[in-house]
């Protein structure tokens, strides 16, 4: 299972994670904070991602296409190393934008 994989993994710079049914963001995923730079979570059944996401500090790619999602939280948004945020065909309505002056 995928969580085991990443406990095995938690120097991985990348992760493609993509086709492989998953409802959810594995929270053993967020263990990779400092490592993880991209990751591919495409072509799932993710409806929702926590903010849980912000553990990702190093995070430069990610894929989120081609999942449930119908919004992504502000913690996206404040990922500090964050450059590119693949999102299509999702059904997002609400990207939850934090205004500059929250920080």
């Amino acid at each position: 299972a995928l969580p085991i994989l990443v406990e095995h993994l938690p120097e991985a710079a990348g992760l493609d994670a993509s086709r492989n049914a998953l409802a959810a963001v594995p929270l053993a995923l967020f263990a990779c904070g400092t490592h993880l730079r991209q990751l591919d979570l495409s072509s799932n059944v993710i409806a929702a991602v926590s903010d849980d996401i912000a553990a990702l500090t190093a995070l430069r790619v990610l894929d989120i296409g081609l999942n449930s999602l119908t919004a992504l939280p502000a913690a996206v948004w404040r990922l500090p190393a964050l450059q590119a945020l693949y999102a299509p065909y999702c059904q997002i309505s609400a990207l939850n934008i934090p205004d500059c002056d929250d920080d």
